[in-house]
């Protein structure tokens, strides 16, 4: 299935200070193998905000097709750089096509709080307001592509509610609001042990509904400065924690590869299931279903 012919893509490069390196515009044919912008491949896959809507709510063909036509500009950000400062007012939204991002708060005295991870196929700055102001700052962790999606939420404003990208769109947002919850349990009452165990379990399940995890392992560029940020715990203690979970057969780690080894019997542990927003099971909750883009269902089913 041919998704979009001849998109044009424009992709701008800006260093970490935000200064713009570069702007090409490319005509990028679907039909073409192998083009790549910024770690995605455009040519032979969906976009990761794609294959999350579509593992959170059913979507047939036409529906694939809307949500990849209204994903057009690609911007490449260098780690460390910032998208978004607390207290600016923008109307732009974005969906993450690779890397990884943290939303942040800088007290007065300089102490940092990770309020959240923004990982491929997430969204920034989706509101339905007008003249929003942005709640927190959006950092990269590393190298992203971002992608515009004001296509996207100009389509839901304005489509009646049984749209069905509005419904994939609300689905996505109801499990932000869950797995914002989970965050204020694991930190108000959660013990080092949990909360560590918590987070990587949910880090997990979020990467495998755009099918970036697999069954037992997932790709972590985080440090444990950034571990302590979002955990509300010293380097110290995180470190002591994660050397426990290794010593429990629970975590292993490779470069910066994690390993789940027995992920079962670790959410058993620490009282973890995956989130739920409806009764339709995800299709990431066995190793046969990862690493793949999720079924897609008939219209006629």
């Amino acid at each position: 299935m041919n998704l979009i012919v001849n998109q044009r893509f424009t992709v701008r490069a800006l260093d970490a200070s935000g200064t713009r390196r570069q702007n090409v515009a490319l005509h990028l044919s679907l039909n073409a193998p192998g083009c790549r912008i910024g770690g995605c491949n455009v040519v032979d896959s969906h976009k990761p905000l794609t294959r999350r809507l579509c593992a959170l709510s059913e979507c047939d063909g036409d529906t694939v097709d809307d949500i990849e036509a209204m994903q057009t500009l690609l911007e490449v950000r260098r780690g460390g750089s910032e998208i978004c400062h607390q207290g600016s007012r923008t109307r732009r939204a974005f969906a993450v096509v690779s890397g990884w991002l943290l939303r942040t708060r800088i007290l007065s005295d300089g102490r940092r709080q990770v309020l959240g991870f923004v990982l491929p196929g997430d969204v920034i700055n989706l509101a339905w307001h007008s003249n929003p102001v942005v709640p927190c700052n959006i950092e990269c962790l590393t190298d992203a592509t971002i992608v515009d999606i004001g296509a996207l939420r100009e389509h839901v404003m304005r489509s009646p509610f049984n749209d069905p990208v509005c419904a994939a769109v609300r689905s996505s947002l109801a499990m932000d609001d869950v797995a914002m919850l989970s965050s204020v349990s694991r930190l108000a009452r959660q013990s080092a042990y949990e909360r560590l165990a918590l987070l990587l379990l949910d880090l997990r399940f979020r990467l495998s509904l755009v099918s970036l995890a697999d069954a037992t392992s997932f790709h972590m560029p985080v440090t444990q400065q950034v571990l302590s940020d979002a955990l509300g715990l010293s380097i110290v203690h995180v470190n002591r924690t994660l050397m426990q979970l290794r010593r429990d057969g629970f975590v292993q780690t490779q470069q910066r590869m994690l390993m789940l080894p027995d992920p079962e019997a670790l959410a058993r542990l620490v009282d973890y299931a995956e989130p739920a927003i409806t009764d339709r099971e995800l299709p990431v909750s066995t190793p046969s279903n990862t690493m793949r883009f999720p079924r897609l269902v008939s219209a006629t089913a």
